[in-house]
């Protein structure tokens, strides 16, 4: 209860803003009615010219991780566990799409988060085999963990059947975690095994899914569905997503959705006055909330956190959106001013006699080359022109480009990131770093490699040397 009131009081808003401003919708400045509707992207922009920088720096190289031995002797261990830690991340747990989301998360929402878990749940394969022998049969349905869900005995002698293979084995799985779904209580600093008091995930999970992860149908059962009063439909809707607000298929109560939080407290759970760290799964949240199940847990926290400027003392930290949200307001605003003014200049009011005018249509919606017929000796048209100042506008837009620019380094000099910018550099290059633009975008991505990536891949190797056989 108090990481969700930590979230919803402090971060929601936040996020629910940058998303609205990212998306080009700005709810807290609305237009002027028949005025122009324009919205400035700043944060979009911004974060879109920073991202290829990032992604350059991280995947240039197929080695996004390097392991260094600790002592003598170790030299052929790291560089074994630097090419199948880095193997498995690109190709087999999506390794770009990690990389991407959770960087894109860390710059518009604060902090990215992704999970790294070592997954045993077992997997149910189903296959159909025609024509098989009773020899192929036997050998068939001897291995284990298959079981025949149906069978026909053929006129020839030979079988037809459908069967089900359960396949129980162990793998890394890695995610990223969108961060309204991420709880953590509001004196952590950071994601640590020791000091982190709690932090957890919540999730929407169908009762089939309950089910088969082992808990009883009937506890199951009783969990309420999930409704639009959820913590994070605001948010759902800045993104976009679709919200199921009905309660599911009355006609099939295993697919309707509930909500699960999987949570990592401290709690002296043997009396000896330390606390021990404990995995624990509820069902649904409040009163309502139901405990599916709780136990001692001794492994590392499964879960790490990027940020583009870390904020001392604090875990939320100091997004791209947060830098440029401002600006887009107030770039928003006089880019409107400024073509309301266009608009205004190029089609001046004109003052006309009433009855002076014989096709008043060339006034009203002009055609090209259209004349306007007047009437022998009538007043004169008169256009009111109004005076052009969006050249003024558009010296101050300039200027809070320059703003954005001081605030995130984003400019021209910053489009092609070097690569080996994270790594050891001559003088020459340091030297050609010290841009004060360049240097903004490059310290982005060496707070994401040191105080996030590098836990990352930390965590993978211990998961697979501790599991894997």
């Amino acid at each position: 209860s108090n990481a969700q009131a930590y979230d919803s009081t402090e971060l929601k808003e936040k996020r629910e803003r940058a998303l609205n401003y990212y998306n080009g919708e700005m709810p807290d400045t609305p237009h002027m009615k028949n005025r122009s509707k324009m919205v400035s992207k700043d944060v979009s922009d911004t974060i879109g010219w920073i991202l290829p920088s990032l992604m350059r720096v991280f995947t240039a190289s197929e080695n996004m991780g390097i392991y260094e031995p600790t002592k003598e002797g170790e030299e052929e261990q790291a560089q074994q566990a630097t090419e199948y830690i880095n193997n498995k991340f690109w190709k087999s747990h999506d390794g770009y799409r990690i990389v991407w989301d959770s960087c894109h998360d860390a710059l518009l929402l604060q902090n990215g988060i992704i999970k790294h878990w070592w997954d045993e749940s077992k997997d149910c394969e189903y296959s159909t085999h025609t024509g098989i022998s009773e020899d192929q049969l036997v050998v068939l349905t001897s291995e284990d963990g298959v079981e025949v869900k149906a069978a026909t005995e053929n006129e020839n002698g030979t079988f037809d059947l459908k069967i089900e293979r359960t396949v129980t084995s162990g793998r890394l799985e890695l995610d990223v975690v969108a961060p309204e779904n991420f709880m953590i209580d509001d004196s952590s600093e950071y994601i640590d095994e020791k000091k982190t008091r709690f932090c957890g995930e919540r999730m929407e999970k169908t009762r089939s899914e309950l089910v088969k992860m082992g808990y009883d149908r009937k506890i199951v059962a009783d969990i309420p569905a999930y409704g639009s009063d959820t913590t994070t439909s605001e948010i759902d809707d800045a993104r976009k997503t679709d919200v199921d607000t009905s309660e599911g298929d009355s006609t099939d109560r295993s697919m309707e959705t509930v909500e699960v939080f999987e949570c990592y407290l401290l709690a002296d759970v043997d009396g000896d006055g330390v606390a021990e760290r404990v995995r624990a799964y509820l069902g649904g949240s409040g009163e309502n909330g139901t405990l599916l199940s709780w136990d001692v847990w001794d492994d590392d926290l499964p879960y790490t956190d990027l940020v583009s400027s870390r904020v001392p003392h604090r875990w939320e930290g100091q997004s791209v959106a947060d830098d440029t949200m401002d600006v887009q307001q107030v770039k928003t605003v006089l880019t409107r001013q400024s073509l309301d003014n266009i608009y205004a200049h190029n089609n001046p009011q004109r003052e006309v006699e009433t009855g002076s005018v014989l096709n008043p249509d060339q006034l009203t919606s002009p055609t090209f080359g259209g004349v306007i017929q007047k009437k022998k000796g009538t007043a004169p048209i008169i256009p009111h022109v109004i005076p052009f100042t969006a050249d003024k506008s558009l010296m101050a837009l300039e200027y809070f480009d320059t703003v954005t620019e001081k605030r995130t380094g984003v400019s021209r000099a910053t489009m092609a990131l070097d690569p080996s910018a994270l790594q050891n550099q001559t003088a020459t290059a340091v030297n050609a770093g010290r841009d004060s633009s360049y240097s903004k975008v490059e310290l982005i991505a060496r707070n994401m490699a040191e105080m996030g990536f590098k836990r990352l891949f930390m965590m993978m190797l211990r998961l697979y040397i501790k599991h894997q056989d």
